[in-house]
């Protein structure tokens, strides 16, 4: 039994934008995005006279672009930090933000080299020469990192110790760490999972790192403001989250039970209060209804009505 929170098939296009004449969309996204949203964009462009051009870079690096006034139409962030800080500043068009999917950061390495380590506190072993994490100050990975290592205290450790080194965005990430120059690197689930060279050693438990949510919104200065958000329709559609559960993100429309925490009243029956992601690895089931489902005598368990 799953919990429905989305829709369930992809988004009609409005007949305004599929017979428009050919628009190009300027798409800025996370580039743990690339893969998936290539694929993404190849279905869209099969249904709309619509090119998508993409910009893959850290999430932070594109935030100041567009500050800038770059001319982006389409901003997707791999952390909800510069979304808030472009929404604070007005340069998102209200009511165009949304969540589409889901993340796990994973410690990473060459086996071959590095047997001694197991787990993330084998971090703190002498053997360890270099880490490789994404800059905290620019890039999500990286400042999801930095708390994973805060969790174990072996940030402020390993900075001393400058064993320390950082990438521009995930991708360069994993390649130091796919080259060679780095001993191990701490990246999303996604980018370990396109690599032929390295392997997971750990996943990295939400506890440490907070919820790692994808986000994607209309920037307010677009000229194309109905594609764009056609564009993020699907993306956040049946299809386009099937696409990006193909390249390991985790889902936000179909989920089993088990990946929420629910907080119910003690003193009624009623209909979930609250719903709070928790992550999990199984395959989404068939999806019930929120409305089936209901807190039974204030208990955490869910019980179909």
């Amino acid at each position: 039994m799953s919990l429905l929170l989305g829709a369930c098939t992809a988004p009609a296009l409005s007949p305004k934008a599929s017979e428009s004449t050919s628009t190009t969309l300027t798409v800025a996204a996370a580039a743990s995005l690339s893969e998936a949203f290539t694929e993404i964009a190849t279905s869209f462009q099969a249904q709309l006279p619509t090119t998508v051009n993409f910009n893959f870079a850290a999430s932070g690096f594109l935030q100041k672009q567009i500050e800038r006034g770059a001319p982006i139409d389409v901003f997707a962030s791999a952390a909800a930090r510069p979304m808030d800080a472009l929404e604070t500043q007005n340069l998102l068009l209200p009511q165009t933000r949304k969540t589409f999917g889901r993340n796990q950061l994973v410690l990473v390495a060459m086996t071959a080299q590095t047997p001694w380590l197991k787990k993330l506190s084998d971090l703190s072993n002498s053997r360890l020469k270099r880490l490789a994490i994404g800059n905290p100050a620019t890039v999500p990975a990286g400042e999801y990192a930095k708390m994973a290592l805060e969790k174990e205290n072996l940030y402020t450790k390993l900075e001393k110790e400058k064993k320390l080194v950082f990438g521009d965005n995930v991708r360069q990430v994993l390649t130091y760490v796919e080259q060679g120059n780095v001993d191990a690197a701490l990246v999303y689930a996604t980018d370990a999972a396109i690599s032929k060279t390295v392997k997971v050693i750990s996943r990295i438990s939400l506890e440490s790192t907070q919820p790692i949510s994808y986000w994607i919104a209309v920037v307010k200065q677009s000229q194309n403001s109905q594609q764009a958000k056609e564009f993020i329709n699907f993306v956040t559609s049946y299809k386009g989250q099937q696409i990006l559960q193909k390249y390991g993100f985790l889902p936000i429309s179909f989920l089993p039970i088990s990946a929420y925490s629910l907080s119910c009243s003690p003193s009624r029956n009623s209909l979930l209060d609250a719903v709070r992601f928790n992550p999990v690895s199984a395959p989404p089931r068939e999806p019930t209804s929120a409305a089936s489902l209901k807190c039974w005598g204030g208990s955490r368990e869910l019980f179909p009505l």
